[in-house]
């Protein structure tokens, strides 16, 4: 009976906070292995084809280890900018705020 009890208790939610930052963890975590193996595609997968994408992409030309360095350096320490996605979602707010 009591074995029963303990599969029909509810589990607790989690918070918003942790579920974001579990889906982070993830995405650094594949960025980093599509580094390993190759190099431009973890870059492209966390800050897009940019000036990171152009570096990391010259230096696996050049040699895959320089490119695989740069390319764990970069996911590791640097944040992806904001790919302007917010103002998309607050120029659907005004819309709708002004047929109501």
């Amino acid at each position: 009976s009591s074995h029963e009890d303990y599969f029909a208790e509810p589990r607790a939610k989690q918070p918003a906070w942790c579920k974001s930052v579990i889906a982070m963890a993830c995405n650094q975590l594949l960025s980093l292995i599509c580094a390993y193996l190759l190099p431009p595609l973890g870059i492209y997968w966390r800050f897009g084809c940019g000036m990171e994408f152009c570096i990391s992409l010259i230096l696996t030309c050049v040699c895959w280890v320089p490119g695989v360095v740069y390319s764990c350096i970069m996911i590791g320490c640097s944040d992806p900018k904001p790919r302007g996605l917010k103002g998309l979602s607050s120029g659907s707010d005004e819309e709708d705020s002004g047929s109501s």
